[in-house]
């Protein structure tokens, strides 16, 4: 039997992301990604729901009060699509082995956002750059963005 995860209190500092959002649905889209029983449910009962901490570089940026419709209804503090995927390339970043968590990414920014998002994506991942395996990462899932900034003296 599965129980859906216990969501602690949310905040602009302590809030939905990552996968958690990329398979939920809320009033500004429907499921992006579906593996909803992986991050939404477990089989203990108590288990919380993961949340996601502002850091110093993205701040608050993209996090909003958001109603949720599925797998839960409320009302909870969430990032966006764009948020989201940048919690997760964050995450990867502090891995001690990042180029496998960004692989583990491939195809999923082409997959959740659309030419402007990616717009977005790159300009809150820019401080970041100074990191080669992001930088190559970058490059490969999003070389028209990549290379455009670059031109624009962006990079």
């Amino acid at each position: 039997m599965y129980f859906l995860k216990n969501i602690p209190t949310t905040s602009s500092d302590n809030y939905i992301s990552g996968w958690e959002l990329l398979n939920s649905s809320n009033k500004e889209f429907i499921f992006e990604d579906w593996h909803t029983l992986d991050y939404w449910y477990s089989k203990d009962e108590n288990k919380p729901l993961k949340t996601y901490k502002t850091n110093p570089i993205f701040k608050d940026v993209g996090i909003k009060e958001r109603e949720f419709i599925a797998p839960t209804k409320g009302i909870f503090y969430a990032a966006d699509k764009v948020r989201a995927l940048a919690d997760l390339i964050f995450e990867a970043l502090e891995e001690s082995k990042p180029i496998v968590y960004l692989n583990r990414l491939t195809g999923d920014i082409d997959n959740f956002l659309d030419d402007f998002e990616k717009k977005e994506l790159l300009t809150l991942l820019k401080p970041l750059f100074t990191n080669e395996e992001l930088s190559n990462f970058i490059k490969k899932e999003m070389p028209k963005q990549y290379y455009e900034c670059i031109l624009n003296g962006g990079i």
